[in-house]
């Protein structure tokens, strides 16, 4: 989990409610830091090929 989060999005009620307002969303939590790319590439790519695979 990242070390900052923005105070909205800081619960887990309150990131799955905001997929919950729009049909289609997911919330997918990946162990990492801001730089999400450098820090967790295999996470994100894994992330990003089930966004895509789900379309």
């Amino acid at each position: 989990m990242t070390k900052w989060i923005n105070p909205a999005y800081r619960s887990v009620f309150n990131r799955t409610a905001v997929g919950t307002h729009r049909p289609g969303t997911a919330v997918t939590e990946l162990d990492a830091d801001h730089l999400i790319p450098t820090t967790a590439p295999d996470a994100l790519a894994a992330a990003v090929r089930d966004f895509l695979t789900a379309l």
